[in-house]
């Protein structure tokens, strides 16, 4: 096999390679960005649950809740 001949397939072996990492990092970025998404999901839902506990700690306020008592 002539030198020319290598050299060709080498340099297309290098262009197929380059391809193959662009396509790879464009799935890691894509990968970060939902995994991004996904943590932004669960501190939305972890507000959501801090918020709701403290709710349910506090004692309940209202005339509703006066009057229920006062009926007791």
């Amino acid at each position: 096999m002539s030198l020319e001949v290598r050299l060709a397939k080498a340099e297309a072996q290098l262009e197929a390679l380059k391809e193959i990492v662009e396509l790879e990092r464009k799935q890691a970025e894509e990968l970060k960005e939902e995994r991004d998404r996904w943590a932004s999901a669960l501190e939305a839902s972890q507000r959501q649950i801090t918020d709701l506990t403290k709710r349910a700690e506090e004692p309940p306020k209202g005339w509703f809740w006066f009057h229920h008592g006062a009926a007791s």
